[in-house]
């Protein structure tokens, strides 16, 4: 019988997450004001249930959801990090991950699942009016990707 709680590989790694994730999109204050103590009330529901597997970004409530998962984390054994979701930070076009997010994560023997490698649309399709970072591309990082796909 399936249990979203079980374990699946990710990739060909041998990193193994639950395999229901708690998105924290709903408890950013996106579509409604959700209360701190039925964010709390998630988590916790969530890590009883034995799900180790939580996807939070920046963008998030800009920063809402990712403070909540820290303050859900506060008491929680935090050793069962085997991976990040690092969205948009590692890219062509942007790797302000590189100096000391990724070494750490080496270091550590943390892996990466990356997200947002198209920078938003950029990389995709690089045309007027396409985003980069979810805002609207200049003309010259436009340019620049053009330039990249016609030359390599």
């Amino acid at each position: 019988m399936y249990n979203p709680t079980d374990r699946a590989r990710i990739g060909l790694t041998d990193l193994k997450v639950t395999r229901l994730g708690l998105g924290t999109a709903p408890i950013d204050n996106l579509l409604w004001e959700v209360p701190e103590e039925d964010a709390q009330g998630a988590f916790k529901a969530a890590f009883e249930a034995g799900v180790r597997y939580v996807d939070t970004a920046a963008f998030h409530g800009y920063g809402l959801a990712e403070n909540r998962v820290g303050r859900a984390l506060t008491d929680q054994n935090r050793d069962d990090f085997d991976c990040f979701l690092l969205a948009r930070r590692y890219s062509l076009l942007d790797q302000t991950a590189l100096p000391e997010f990724l070494p750490k994560c080496v270091e550590r023997g943390v892996s990466i699942v990356l997200g947002g490698v198209f920078n938003s649309g950029l990389l995709a399709d690089p045309k007027p009016g396409i985003t980069f970072n979810y805002v609207e591309a200049p003309q010259e990082l436009i340019d620049q990707v053009v330039e990249w796909q016609y030359s390599g």
